[in-house]
């Protein structure tokens, strides 16, 4: 109504512009009245259930202020509160790293009507809002967690998130607003025609149209994703993201965990340390659950819960449920030329449940996963770890294997500790509480599998392996544990061929084994050969074991300023790095 009015002025009498006036001021103060006290312009507004639609709303209230400017003695103050909200504080769910607590689809639809206002204050010279660090980085959420195929992520709706043509127009106005092409680029990869339709909560033609003029206006160049580290890690929400082949939808492997401060509150879910892993095309470990209407039985009593997520439940319990205190950390985060590493905390978000939370993450050679989790609870329990897929997964439970496979890829899951006979494996496609039965179709059956522990016990660690590929390729080779006294540490061997990793515990940041001495988080060995690359997360010193002394580095990657000690003191090699 605010929009039609404004364009349609003109042609309207004054008998008629005068009746619209007074229902838009009507509908306005009743608007402020409700949304101003929630909204403070000079303190951050904490993350609260009822804030997802008021927040939207600010647009609105800014908007009707800029259309009764001279009209209603009321809309200047409308418009300068929104204006400062917008400079001051926007938004609550997210913050200077551009990330959205609430998932992707809410990301989506919400900052469509956030847009159209302030590039509309823009255009009347006062795009200071759009200056802020929010806007200048919230493309890139896109780019790291929306996969250019229907993948899996984080929040309300986000089971699979497909391109959309709205997503498309956000990302081509982001980066226009920016002077930054590789929104623009990402958005072409995602191969979506701009919006030509009308609705509600997405762009539609009229903003197509209007795009359309500015882009004629102000010319980017090409864009390439090919220059973007391959990890981000977005601190304001507490996800962070690692791929392989960014944008590349035929060859990226996509890893995403979340750990936010923002607890669990509003369209977040209860999935602190959980992650979702999409690759080659395909979403490989999903964030399981639908929703037929906000709040269903299924919704609540399924989607939302720590239950259908890739986590780790606590004598079968999870996380406190739409709680904006039940909050993870994340510790560490590295992005290295070939490898990544995570280490998240979401002890907060399962209290009274647990006295350990902690989940690290080494994405080995931009190839594997190896996951260590350590995790504790006031007294003995069993330990549920989850995974969750869109087909049912094959179980090996004497080897303690699973494998999910879709059409253009699968992934491998070992668990090297504990050992397979201290496990039992199951899975099912039933989700409790149920689809309605009018869904069903629209929302078929997931897979959940869960590895229980035999023996309840006080402390507990699961070091799992997770090997992506494409579903033409050959099994990866199969990892192995390798016995420690600190730590954990593993091998894959094909022939010449091995790959050693190394793990630490969060506490004692030391591994040794077979020889190995790593003072530090972690490491990984890649020796083809003769030759041997390595990469080493926050370690300060490091001894290869003997049969090492012949083979000579070619790569080093660090996190740190690493002393690394040949065996019989033979060498010492000093790598820079920044922490």
């Amino acid at each position: 109504m605010i929009f039609a009015y404004d364009w349609v002025w003109p042609a309207l009498s004054s008998d008629e512009r005068a009746t619209i006036s007074a229902a838009l001021a009507s509908r306005l103060t009743l608007l402020a009245s409700q949304i101003q006290p929630k909204f403070s312009l000079t303190q951050p507004t904490p993350a609260d259930n009822s804030l997802s639609h008021p927040m939207r709303f600010i647009s609105t209230l800014g908007q009707g202020g800029l259309a009764l400017l001279h009209e209603n003695k009321a809309a200047p103050g409308w418009l300068a509160w929104s204006y400062e909200y917008y400079l001051r504080q926007f938004p609550v769910w997210g913050g200077p790293a551009g990330g959205w607590a609430e998932g992707l689809n809410y990301w989506g639809t919400g900052l469509t009507q956030h847009l159209r206002f302030l590039e509309g204050l823009a255009l009347l010279g006062h795009g200071e809002p759009l200056a802020r660090p929010f806007w200048r980085n919230t493309a890139y959420y896109a780019v790291y967690n929306q996969m250019p195929y229907a993948g899996s992520s984080f929040g309300d709706l986000n089971n699979l998130v497909r391109p959309n043509s709205s997503v498309a127009l956000l990302l081509a106005k982001l980066g226009l607003l920016d002077d930054d092409p590789r929104p623009v680029a990402f958005a072409q990869a995602m191969a979506q025609k701009l919006p030509g339709d009308f609705g509600y909560y997405n762009f539609n033609a009229f903003d197509t149209l209007l795009h359309r003029f500015r882009s004629t206006q102000t010319r980017l160049p090409a864009g390439s994703l090919a220059d973007l580290p391959q990890g981000r890690l977005f601190d304001d929400i507490g996800i962070a993201t690692l791929h392989s082949a960014l944008g590349n939808a035929g060859q990226d492997i996509m890893f995403a965990l979340r750990a936010s401060p923002l607890g669990t509150a509003s369209h977040a879910f209860s999935d602190q340390n959980s992650f979702v892993l999409n690759a080659f095309g395909e979403p490989l470990a999903i964030s399981s659950g639908y929703r037929e209407f906000y709040g269903s039985a299924h919704h609540t009593g399924w989607t939302r819960q720590t239950r259908a997520k890739n986590a780790i439940l606590f004598g079968g319990e999870g996380q406190r449920l739409r709680d904006a205190s039940a909050t993870g950390r994340i510790l560490r985060f590295v992005d290295l030329p070939r490898t990544g590493f995570i280490s998240a905390d979401a002890l907060e978000a399962y209290k009274p449940h647990a006295t350990r939370a902690l989940r690290h993450v080494l994405f080995v050679d931009r190839r594997y996963f190896v996951i260590l989790d350590e995790v504790a609870a006031p007294s003995p329990v069993s330990y549920q770890w989850l995974l969750h897929a869109r087909r049912e997964m094959q179980l090996d439970p004497a080897n303690g294997q699973v494998r999910v496979s879709m059409p253009n890829a699968r992934l491998d899951l070992s668990f090297l500790h504990p050992a397979a006979d201290a496990l039992a494996f199951s899975q099912t496609d039933a989700f409790d509480p149920p689809v309605l039965p009018a869904y069903e179709k629209q929302m078929p059956r997931e897979w959940h599998f869960t590895a229980v522990t035999r023996t309840p016990a006080a402390r507990q660690e699961f070091l799992t392996v997770l090997q992506p590929g494409q579903a033409q390729q050959p099994a990866p080779a199969r990892a192995q544990a390798i016995a420690a006294e600190t730590g954990h540490a593993l091998r894959l061997q094909a022939g010449e061929h091995e790959e050693i990793v190394l793990i630490s515990r969060q506490d004692e940041l030391r591994v040794s084994a077979a020889g190995w001495q790593l003072q530090g988080q972690a490491a990984s060995f890649i020796r083809d050969g003769r030759q041997l690359r390595f990469a080493l997360i926050g370690a300060t010193r490091l001894t290869l074991p003997a049969g090492f002394n012949t083979v000579q580095p070619a790569e080093r990657l660090t996190d740190g300023r690493l002393r690394v000690q040949l065996p019989a003191g033979r060498s010492q090699i000093v790598a820079q790095q920044g922490r």
